[in-house]
């Protein structure tokens, strides 16, 4: 029972954090921030990788392929 209760911690907390990402990463967008600082303050490689799998203004997120 415990080990259910932990999972489903981090199941949440990795919804949070992933919708908390999405939020930066959406209103940093319509606030034209710098693509490269962005990619920093979300600890990305690099600006493309950013680029490539953001969340876009209309909602979805792009896939790499």
């Amino acid at each position: 029972m415990e080990a259910d209760k932990r999972g489903l911690l981090a199941v949440y907390y990795l919804e949070l954090t992933t919708g908390l990402r999405h939020t930066f990463v959406m209103l940093s967008l319509k606030n034209g921030a710098d693509g490269k600082a962005r990619s920093s303050a979300l600890g990305h490689y690099s600006a493309g990788f950013t680029l490539s799998t953001a969340p876009t203004p209309g909602g979805h997120e792009k896939r790499r392929g």
